[in-house]
């Protein structure tokens, strides 16, 4: 055997070990990291169990708390015409403390300066700072339409399927029947044999184009489109060949028990 591809096949056995090794003991969830060299991803991996064993000694506090008890002025105390200059304000502010805060998707200055500066501030994290750590927060976590919880889906459902790791859990985000793209009805089950059987032969998704072209919802059938613009590499695990894909990604989804399920896709490179 190659000495070289003994030795790369050892560094991934290792840190596959090591990361089983840190989900059991601290609960650490790490997907995969694409064309991280090994001695990389042990430092990211170094650093993870680092902040993860000073968590387990710290106690949690209010960010309002973690950031010192700041002067925020009220939105009521606003006027009308400042409230999106004070939002970047408090923004910029916050990151340059290790508080990240942002939106998927454009919010009106009020309701975004509101969930800031009064919603957040309760919120607990860890009293822990270390140099380049930030806690982030995303508007749509706490405040969800059916658009983000949508493109979380398709997000969620197309990462997964290349990660084996996750890509069991890409069945919970389809519906129970599927149409496939020649017009075949298909069960969940099926469609997840099927996606497994051709997703299992690559490895490292790499996108270097992620681009929303339409979006596209109906609120009395609970339906929806979305496209997306893509452009990503995998590898084989065969020969470790770099495949390029690119077109456009689009997936149906359906609503169910309030929750979005996807009902088709077509996939460059995948025959769903």
């Amino acid at each position: 055997m190659d000495k070289d591809f003994e030795s790369e096949d050892d560094a991934g056995f290792d840190l596959e070990l090591r990361k089983l090794k840190l989900q059991a003991e601290y609960g650490i969830n790490i997907m995969a990291a694409d064309d991280l060299p090994a001695h990389l991803e042990h430092q990211c991996l170094d650093r993870l169990e680092s902040i993860r064993k000073k968590q387990l000694s710290s106690r949690k506090v209010t960010i309002r708390e973690y950031l010192g008890f700041p002067e925020i002025t009220p939105l009521v105390l606003l006027d009308e015409g400042t409230v999106a200059d004070t939002l970047k304000q408090l923004l910029t502010q916050l990151n340059e403390n290790g508080i990240y805060v942002n939106a998927m998707f454009e919010q009106d200055a009020e309701s975004f300066y509101r969930f800031v500066s009064e919603e957040l501030m309760e919120k607990e994290v860890f009293d822990i700072k270390l140099p380049g750590m930030k806690y982030c927060f995303t508007y749509e976590t706490y405040h969800p339409t059916d658009k983000s919880s949508i493109i979380s889906v398709v997000d969620d459902f197309f990462h997964g399927l290349f990660d084996h790791r996750g890509l069991k859990g890409t069945s919970k985000l389809m519906a129970a029947e599927w149409l496939s793209e020649n017009g075949e009805y298909l069960t969940r089950r099926e469609v997840f044999h099927r996606l497994k059987k051709q997703c299992s032969r690559y490895k490292d998704l790499k996108i270097d184009k992620w681009e929303l072209s339409e979006f596209e919802l109906n609120e009395p059938m609970q339906t929806a489109e979305v496209r997306i613009k893509t452009r990503y590499e995998l590898t084989t695990r065969a020969d470790n060949e770099t495949l390029s894909f690119s077109g456009v990604l689009r997936f149906d989804l359906e609503k169910s028990e309030d929750k979005w399920l996807i009902t088709s896709a077509s996939i460059p490179g995948m025959m769903v």
